[in-house]
C-alpha cells in the first residue's frame, strides 16, 4: 500500500458497523499500517494475524510460530483477556531477549494502537517492577493519543 493511500485511510470517518469497514482499511488495520479511529474497527482487528505481521516487521521470525500459535489459543477470549493474554505472551518472550528494550521500544511506538496496547499489557505481565516503576513506565501509554491504549 502506498503512503498517498495510507495518508488517504489516515483521515477516514471510522465506520459504525464492522460490515462498514472497507476492504482497505481492514488490510491495512491488521498489517499494522494505521491506527484504528473507534471501537467498531479495533473490535475488528484479527490480533493474531496483527502479531504475526509486527514481528515479521520488527525482525523476530525465530519466534513467530510459536507466539501466533499461543495467541491462536486466546481465540475464544473476551477483547480484554485476549490484550492482557498477548501482553502476557510478549512479556514472556522478551523475558530471553539480549535485545529486550529494543523490541520493547519499537512495539511500544508502533503504529497500530493495538500493537501498543499490547506493549502496555506485557508491562503489566512483569511483576518485576514494584509499583511506582510500573506506573512511571505505563506513564507513556496513559498519554497514547489513542482511545484505545
Amino acid at each position: 500500500m502506498h503512503t498517498v493511500q495510507l495518508e488517504r485511510l489516515k483521515a477516514r470517518k471510522g465506520a459504525r458497523k464492522r460490515s462498514e469497514i472497507p476492504n482497505d482499511v481492514l488490510w491495512a488495520l491488521n498489517h499494522g499500517k494505521i491506527e484504528t479511529v473507534n471501537l467498531v474497527e479495533w473490535l475488528a482487528i484479527d490480533m493474531p494475524f496483527l502479531l504475526r505481521n509486527s514481528l515479521t516487521e520488527i525482525g523476530w521470525e525465530e519466534k513467530i510460530d510459536d507466539l501466533y500459535d499461543q495467541s491462536l489459543k486466546l481465540q475464544d477470549q473476551g477483547i480484554t483477556k485476549r490484550l492482557k493474554g498477548i501482553g502476557t505472551i510478549l512479556f514472556q518472550a522478551l523475558e530471553d531477549e539480549e535485545n529486550r528494550t529494543e523490541i520493547f521500544e519499537t512495539l511500544a511506538s508502533h503504529t497500530s494502537d493495538m500493537v501498543r496496547a499490547w506493549a502496555a499489557f506485557s508491562i503489566a505481565a512483569d511483576q518485576t517492577f514494584s509499583l511506582p516503576e510500573r506506573l512511571e513506565i505505563m506513564r507513556r501509554f496513559a498519554a497514547d493519543g489513542s482511545f484505545s491504549v
